[in-house]
């Protein structure tokens, strides 16, 4: 049976493995099925510049996550809109292990026809898409060639994003955007708690297609703890993404004067890549390092370690950020602001501050003078998010949301439409043979109402 069929059912239940759903444009009751595979072969859709080891969070995301949907005996197809790699040598260091990929080029990529001929070769069970413009452009058209099941995962409401940025004439269409994509996606994933009410509330998502699969962890990477021989102070991020710049430039030019007041020789590490422009125009300044972005994780790792603390006091933005948990592995103590709070609740010795340049300088300095606490500090965010943000607990949620669409879309295609008569049909007490045509009896006399009959028969 056709999807379009169950579109229209209403009054579903369960029994066991059976579901029933009745038709109410075609007065149908309907019989499908729950069952699915244990593991599954998900497509991941994504047009984003990506890299390994990842240098934006929506990245960052996507491959620990991947990783631990594997660990868990799902396998993962990579489908990558190309806005990196401009020679076939640059491919061979892009590697994913146990992850097979396609790079290709935007013509191909957004060519539905081409993407549905690729992903079917691939025998992909469900297809994830990570940015809702790409769902809604080519998304929709795949699974109505393929009939596969979509996961959407939406990161954070960018509508809210560009209001905290004061671009609010962006805010409408952005609205419409994850609204419509969220609907029509066959399961969604939210980043927090907090993000998947605003869902319900703001965009009426129904709450049982709703799952949370927050920013993770990853439990192998070494513990180091804050550097107590050099004042330094981390901020890791992206510099393109406007809040990100904004931060790295009040820290420079309104906290750092003050610390350097206690703390003379403090320095500011920027970890990550940015526009030439913004980074030329702190050329010469000894108290600022940018690293450039880093492309291999052991060097990553390493910058990391080379910090006292560190910061995420930004004073725009929504969801989560991935700067916080990689501090967090390393052992280091973190200062954040309350917009960057959201998702990390549960760790509570996080050190949360106003925007506000005295109250972070003074944090700051509390921790350069006491090593001892920042040590303490450091070691408890480690173990608060392994505990609450490890990958593997993630990957759980991550899979519940797969196995609800999977199961929706199954349904359509295993339902089958019952022929529902009364009961006592199948006693046999009834003849077999009966007069055909419409009668009518009128005071005892017969008539048959032959025109209107006749032209149903």
């Amino acid at each position: 049976m056709n999807g379009k069929r169950c579109s229209y059912s209403i009054l579903s239940k369960n029994y066991g493995n059976k579901v029933y759903k009745y038709n109410l444009i075609l007065n149908e009751i309907v019989q499908g099925i729950h069952l699915g595979p244990n593991f599954f072969r998900i497509g991941l859709i994504l047009d984003s510049a990506i890299a390994t080891p990842p240098t934006t969070g929506l990245t960052y995301k996507v491959h620990h996550l991947s990783l631990a949907m594997i660990e868990r005996g799902h396998t993962y197809t990579f489908y990558i809109c190309n806005r990196n790699f401009s020679r076939l040598e640059e491919l061979e260091n892009y590697k994913l292990p146990n992850i097979k990929v396609h790079i290709i080029d935007e013509c191909l990529f957004y060519n539905a026809k081409y993407m549905t001929e690729v992903i079917s070769r691939d025998k992909i069970d469900v297809m994830q898409f990570e940015v809702p413009q790409t769902f809604l452009d080519i998304g929709i058209k795949i699974r109505n060639n393929t009939c596969l099941p979509i996961v959407l995962v939406l990161h954070d409401l960018e509508d809210e994003l560009m209001e905290t940025l004061g671009k609010n004439q962006e805010n409408e269409l952005l609205d419409y955007i994850h609204y419509t994509a969220g609907h029509l996606a066959d399961s969604v994933l939210t980043l927090t708690n907090t993000d998947k009410k605003k869902r319900i509330h703001k965009h009426n998502l129904p709450e049982h297609k709703l799952f949370t699969s927050p920013m993770g962890i990853d439990k192998s990477i070494a513990y180091h703890g804050p550097n107590t021989r050099d004042n330094i102070i981390l901020f890791a991020g992206n510099q393109f993404h406007e809040p990100n710049s904004r931060s790295v430039q009040f820290l420079i030019d309104s906290v750092l004067p003050k610390v350097k007041e206690i703390h003379p020789n403090t320095k500011i590490k920027i970890i990550g890549m940015g526009p030439k422009e913004f980074q030329e125009s702190y050329r010469g300044d000894e108290r600022i390092v940018f690293t450039g972005e880093i492309k291999k994780e052991a060097d990553y790792l390493y910058e990391l370690s080379t910090g006292a603390l560190g910061t995420c006091c930004v004073d725009s933005g929504c969801g989560m950020n991935a700067k916080i948990t990689s501090y967090g592995a390393i052992g280091l103590p973190i200062i954040l602001t309350p917009i960057c709070y959201t998702g990390y609740e549960k760790i509570t010795s996080l050190i949360v501050v106003d925007f506000d340049a005295e109250q972070i300088a003074r944090e700051i300095i509390k921790l350069l003078s006491d090593k001892d606490k920042a040590k303490e500090i450091g070691r408890k965010n480690r173990e608060l998010m392994h505990k609450y943000l490890a990958w593997q607990h993630i990957a759980c949620n991550m899979e519940q949301a797969v196995y609800y669409a999977y199961r929706q879309k199954m349904e359509e295609r295993s339902f089958k439409i019952l022929n529902v008569k009364p009961l006592w049909l199948s006693e046999n007490r009834h003849s077999k043979e009966v007069l055909k045509g419409h009668y009518v009896l009128d005071k005892g006399i017969v008539l048959k109402e032959n025109k209107i009959s006749e032209h149903y028969a």
